[in-house]
């Protein structure tokens, strides 16, 4: 795990896969409702989605992201592990998945790998 520093000191940085400022449609349910919105970012370990659905905090999840490779949305469930509060922050909340088959992974780590690509080249890395 990282450590990530903050204005009231450090914190624990939680992530174990590195956030990449992806986008792509997604559509959620939990408990008895359901809504649309974007990812912000996206990992194999989870994303944020954002929504102006509230979502609480601990919320078991379904998501299904619509992937830009053609194959079809992915599935995956998890839990809401941060609502968006500041006023800074887009309006949404993070999931971290908790079922994610080989496939979906695989798919979602093609998509970050790539993204990660072209970041570097557009900043001649």
């Amino acid at each position: 795990m990282r450590e990530r520093r903050s204005s009231a000191g450090s914190v624990l940085e939680r992530r174990r896969a590195p956030r990449h400022p992806l986008r792509v449609d997604a559509r959620y349910s939990f408990a008895e409702s359901t809504g649309a919105g974007t990812t912000e970012d996206l990992t194999v370990e989870g994303c944020f989605l954002r929504s102006d659905t509230s979502v609480p905090l601990g919320a078991a999840v379904e998501v299904a992201l619509d992937l830009p490779d053609g194959g079809g949305p992915v599935e995956a469930a998890g839990r809401v592990v941060r609502v968006a509060r500041r006023m800074d922050d887009p309006l949404g909340f993070a999931v971290e998945f908790e079922c994610l088959d080989d496939s979906a992974r695989a798919r979602i780590a093609a998509l970050v790998e790539l993204a990660r690509v072209n970041l570097m080249a557009r900043h001649g890395i």
